[in-house]
C-alpha cells in the first residue's frame, strides 16, 4: 500500500501504527535547575538550564527511516557534500537500513545537518550541551560506572535502545549505548598540552590540557567534551546518533 506523505505524516502525529511500524515520539520533561557545569567562561559561576522535554530513547533506524520516505533531500544518494561525508547512513539504500540491522536500534553515521533537520521535521531541535549533560545525569555514581566501562570497551553491535538504562530523570539510554549529537558541539574548544602542539589530538582524549576546567578528575566528562569537539556539522560515525528535545510537550506526547 502507497501512503501520501500527507498521510504518513497524519498518522505519526496521531500516534497510530503506519503501515511502516513507525515507533511515535515519547518525551520526558527536564525539570530546570541551576547546575556547575565542567566548562564555564571565565567569571561564570553555576548555569541555569530552564525546563524542556527530551526524547526517552534516541531516535531509531525505524524513525529515521520515516523522516527519509517525506525528506528525500536526506537520502544518501541526494544529500549535497556539504551537509555529510561520504560514509553517511552506511549501508543504507535509500530510505531502506541495512539488511542485518535492527529498526529499534539507534540510527547512526548521521550528520548534525541531517539530525538537525529529522527534528525540525518533528516540532523539536537538537538538545544543547548544557541541556545534555543535565539530562545525563552523568554525576550520579552508577552512571559513572556505566560510563567509564563503555568507555573502556570496543565498539559493539548496537542494541535496541529500549534494552539500554533508564537514569534518574526517566531518560533513557544516556550512557553505554551511542555517542549524541547536541546542537552546539563546538562551543566548547579544547587544547592539547602547550608544550607538545603537534599531539593536540593525543592530549585531548587523555583528559589533558582543557580550558577552565572545574573538575579535572572527572574523565569521563572530558572524553564526552573532547569528542564532541573533534566533530565537523558533516561528520558521521558508527557510533554517533542524536535525540531531539523540545521547548514545549511534543503534540503527538499531549493527552
Amino acid at each position: 500500500m502507497n501512503l501520501s506523505p500527507a498521510l504518513l505524516a497524519l498518522l505519526v502525529t496521531c500516534n497510530l501504527s503506519s503501515a511502516y511500524g513507525v515507533t511515535p515520539t515519547v518525551a520526558v520533561e527536564i525539570k530546570g535547575k541551576t547546575f556547575s557545569p565542567l566548562f564555564r567562561e571565565p567569571g561564570e559561576t553555576d548555569r541555569a538550564v530552564s525546563s524542556f522535554f527530551l526524547d526517552k530513547t534516541p531516535v531509531t533506524i525505524e524513525q529515521f527511516a520515516e523522516f527519509l520516505m517525506t525528506h528525500s533531500e536526506f537520502l544518501k544518494e541526494n544529500i549535497s557534500k556539504r551537509l555529510a561525508e561520504e560514509n553517511y547512513l552506511e549501508g543504507w539504500t535509500s530510505a531502506t537500513p541495512p539488511a542485518n540491522s535492527k529498526k529499534q536500534s539507534p540510527v547512526t553515521s548521521v550528520s548534525w545537518f541531517a539530525a538537525r533537520a529529522y527534528c525540525d521535521s518533528r516540532g523539536g531541535r537538537l538538545p544543547t550541551v548544557d541541556e545534555w549533560e543535565l539530562a545525563a545525569d552523568a554525576q550520579d555514581k552508577d552512571n559513572l560506572r556505566l560510563i567509564l566501562d563503555w568507555y573502556a570497551k570496543p565498539a559493539a553491535d548496537l542494541r535496541a535502545v529500549e534494552s539500554a538504562s533508564v537514569n534518574r530523570l526517566g531518560v533513557q539510554g544516556m550512557h553505554g549505548l551511542i555517542w549524541e549529537w547536541v546542537e552546539d558541539f563546538s562551543s566548547i574548544i579544547l587544547q592539547g598540552d602547550s608544550r607538545s602542539t603537534n599531539e593536540t589530538g593525543k592530549s585531548l582524549f587523555c583528559g589533558a590540557g582543557a580550558l577552565n576546567a572545574k573538575r579535572p578528575d572527572e574523565y569521563a566528562t572530558f572524553m564526552r567534551f573532547a569528542f564532541r569537539s573533534s566533530l565537523k556539522a558533516r561528520s558521521v560515525t558508527k557510533s554517533l546518533g542524536f535525540r531531539c528535545a523540545y521547548d514545549k510537550k511534543p503534540s503527538s506526547e499531549k493527552k
